[in-house]
Parts: structure tokens; C-alpha cells; sequence
């Protein structure tokens, strides 16, 4: 690697459009879908008093996980992950405040949870981080050309 002592930090986050909706034991859409079909508007109060009844799973990404865990064992990275909590109604209900009112987006304070996880694991590396910088090759050779 080019900079072998960088560090990389990957972001392993969820979003509420995530949510997958069931009914009669069979998926029929995600949190956004059920909600609209309700006309509820994300994070209110009605949105979550009706959401105590609701059939809701977290989506699962078996083969996305294999190639993210990969990913950072090659890599020797850090993880930051957003907490979530095994039934995606106490996650929404703990969490909302991070999310924008779309399902999709994080909301200011979505950007500043990241920015502060980010900020702790790069203050944790720094004390141990030494200031001379080690240059290593492109891999295939490092040839200047100006």
C-alpha cells in the first residue's frame, strides 16, 4: 500500500428504509411503505404508536456482511457502526432524532453522531501515531513522472 500506517474507517450504518415490512409472515414492503400506507409521518408520535403493532424486520445482508468483513480484515480497518439494537422498533424509537424525515437520509444530528464516532476512533489511533510518514510503493512500482 502507497501509505501503510493510514487509517481506514469504515462506516457500517443502517437506515430506517432497512426496515422491511411484514404481513402474514411474508415481506410486503419497508418502513416507508407501511407508513405511508398509514399516512404517518416519520419519527411522530402517531408513527410510533402505530408502530407498536406493526410486523417489522430488520432487512439482512448475509453476503454483503462476508464482503464487508473481508474488507476490513484486508484492510486492518477500524469499524464505526451505528448502534442497533436486535428489534428495529427500539432502534427507530432510540434513534430517530438521527434520521431524516425521507427514511433514507441522516438528519443534522445523524451527521454530527457519525462525525463525533469518527472523531474518537481517529483520537484513540493518534496516540499511538507517530509523525515520521511511511511512504510505501503503488505496488507495481512508484515512478515519478514530472
Amino acid at each position: 500500500f502507497r501509505y501503510p500506517n493510514a487509517i481506514i474507517i469504515l462506516l457500517r450504518l443502517w437506515r430506517p428504509v432497512h426496515i422491511v415490512w411484514y404481513q402474514d409472515n411474508a415481506p410486503v414492503g419497508n418502513l416507508k411503505d407501511w407508513a405511508d400506507s398509514k399516512n404517518l409521518e416519520f419519527g411522530s408520535a402517531q408513527f410510533h404508536n402505530n408502530l407498536r403493532d406493526a410486523d417489522v424486520r430488520w432487512q439482512t445482508y448475509n453476503e454483503k456482511d462476508k464482503v464487508f468483513n473481508q474488507i476490513q480484515k484486508d484492510l486492518d480497518a477500524e469499524v464505526f457502526s451505528m448502534p442497533q439494537s436486535s428489534d428495529p422498533k427500539i432502534a427507530l424509537w432510540r434513534y430517530k432524532q438521527l434520521f431524516n424525515k425521507d427514511f433514507n437520509h441522516l438528519s443534522k444530528a445523524g451527521h454530527d453522531f457519525i462525525h463525533a464516532g469518527i472523531d474518537s476512533i481517529l483520537e484513540s489511533k493518534f496516540r499511538d501515531f507517530h509523525l515520521n510518514t511511511v511512504v510505501g510503493t503503488w505496488g507495481d512500482g512508484d515512478e515519478c513522472h514530472s
